[in-house]
């Protein structure tokens, strides 16, 4: 699990790098978004997975229950970022070589 958390921690890093770099100010609320959206997403594809191969019959599920689930996943994250800021982050990842920055920013782009 935290290895996980240390691939989801550097793909916000890299988000917000990517976002100070082009001058926004609010780097770290899109970072969080992304974030967010892609554990979202993660989230959905485990479910269908899961029912495609349990063959569960599912009545439909409307927006509003995406909307919320989404909604406590940018909570969650938000508390995890509030708590691990990003100059931490920066501390950590900051004195990458180029090359392996390169290496690491086409996996985050995958």
């Amino acid at each position: 699990m935290k290895q996980i958390l240390t691939f989801f921690d550097y793909v916000y890093y890299r988000v917000c790098t990517f976002y100070n770099n082009s001058g926004e100010k609010r780097s770290s609320i899109t970072g969080l978004f992304i974030i967010s959206l892609f554990y979202f997403f993660n989230l959905i594809s485990v479910a269908g997975f899961a029912i495609i191969i349990f063959k569960i019959d599912l009545p439909a599920i409307n927006k509003s229950a995406f909307l919320i689930v989404n909604i406590c996943i940018v909570i969650l994250n938000g508390i995890r970022y509030n708590k691990l800021k990003y100059d931490v982050l920066n501390e950590r990842w900051g004195n990458e070589d180029e090359i392996t920055n390169e290496k690491k920013g086409f996996a985050v782009a995958l």
